[in-house]
């Protein structure tokens, strides 16, 4: 009796049905509920499963009801519109660096308990908040406020070109915004001892009262830890103009950067203390090493969209695991950043090469020959395998 073999589909044809219904809810008028949604997906894992001629509608189904299930419950996650135009008594705490202009300071603000005429209510997120009068404290990150706060839902135009502020509220997770109102009640609760965003804020409040041209410095503070407060439209539209705009979105030239200063970290104390070998393999070494030097850079530049795909980008390749190479597939350049009108150029920004060998592969090249040759691999996005098993590779941090 012959055993018949249970098939599955590919992982590319089923990503492919995945998508059709992820894409399918981007045209309904409505999401329908969560529970409708959840019988759905249900339902049908049973053919995706056990029935193989309906196994690509199943897939589709499961996209559909997962897309639309997460729609439901980021759309729910905003204030009420009941509650609408009215004013909270929170607490919570700031989240990230505030931003001061001349007539206004605004802040994220994380709500963690809220109450309405006196009644607490079931509700919190993350509101964009505004003081139109000067703060009675700095609001620093992480420090915790008690509020009185007039908030709404977010929304924004929809004219034809222009951005969406709804929805660009709706991928940073920012369920209400609102203004801070004048009440006695105001007043700083609280600092934690250890913050990240405070050092970030410390870092670029140095740089900006060690230069003395306000401009510069806010292009370093952009350049070092991707604080972009202090940059105008025009300096976003002159490095796009100028196509250096990836390096403003802290991307993949920066975490490369940072994976690189990972592994020469690694070697330097490889080299120090040999013994290591014994019981880490260098190479492994040097890839965990790189890769926490990167995470690191980007939570200190803020974790923001592009720092966070090239991060999710970051991928380990351990080749032949032979003693002689390891190769660390580096942090691709990111996408774009609409609501900081950065677009990050993936082939400059994921284009850093170092190569770090005993034997240079470029060596063997005159002066004129290795510049060529590294601007065309720094803009190729495909390993090339040389003779000797040696790999050049753009996009990537090749250890040897």
């Amino acid at each position: 009796m012959v055993k018949q073999v249970r098939t599955y589909p590919g992982v590319v044809p089923s990503a492919l049905a995945l998508l059709i219904g992820i894409s399918a809810v981007q045209w309904l008028p409505s999401l329908p509920s969560r529970w409708l949604m959840g019988a759905v997906a249900a339902c049908a894992l049973i053919p995706a499963w056990r029935l193989p001629r309906i196994r690509w509608f199943a897939i589709v189904l499961l996209g559909f009801a997962w897309a639309a299930w997460r729609g439901s419950i980021v759309m729910e996650s905003r204030l009420p519109k009941a509650w609408e135009g009215q004013d909270f008594e929170v607490t919570g705490h700031v989240v990230g660096l505030a931003q001061k202009k001349a007539d206004v300071t605004s802040a994220l603000f994380q709500i963690e308990q809220a109450s309405l005429d006196g009644q607490a209510v079931p509700w919190r997120g993350l509101a964009r908040i505004s003081w139109y009068e000067e703060p009675m404290a700095t609001p620093e990150p992480c420090s915790q406020w008690r509020l009185l706060l007039r908030l709404r839902r977010p929304r924004g135009t929809v004219n034809p070109g222009g951005a969406d502020s709804e929805r660009s509220a709706l991928a940073r997770g920012i369920t209400a915004v609102g203004y801070v109102r004048s009440d006695s009640s105001n007043a700083r609760q609280s600092t934690a001892w250890w913050c990240l965003d405070r050092l970030r804020g410390a870092i670029a409040d140095g740089i900006q009262s060690r230069v003395h041209d306000p401009h510069d410095a806010a292009l370093m503070r952009a350049f070092i830890v991707g604080d972009t407060r202090g940059l105008e439209q025009h300096d976003w539209e002159v490095a796009r103009a100028n196509g250096i705009s990836h390096l403003l979105a802290i991307s993949g030239f920066h975490v490369g950067v940072a994976a690189v200063f990972g592994a020469w970290l690694c070697s330097a104390i490889y080299w120090l203390w040999p013994a290591l070998a014994l019981r880490c393999p260098h190479a492994q070494a040097q890839a965990l090493f790189a890769l926490a030097s990167a995470c690191a850079y980007g939570a200190l530049a803020g974790m923001g969209m592009p720092t966070v795909r090239t991060l999710n980008d970051c991928r380990f390749r351990a080749g032949s695991m032979q003693p002689k190479g390891f190769r660390l597939g580096a942090c691709a350049g990111a996408g774009d950043d609409g609501d900081s009108g950065s677009e990050s150029n993936g082939g400059t920004g994921s284009g850093i090469l170092v190569i770090v060998r005993r034997r240079g592969v470029l060596d063997s090249l005159h002066g004129g020959e290795r510049t060529r040759t590294a601007r065309v691999l720094a803009r190729t996005h495909v390993g090339t395998t040389c003779d000797d098993d040696r790999t050049v590779a753009a996009d990537a941090v090749v250890f040897r």
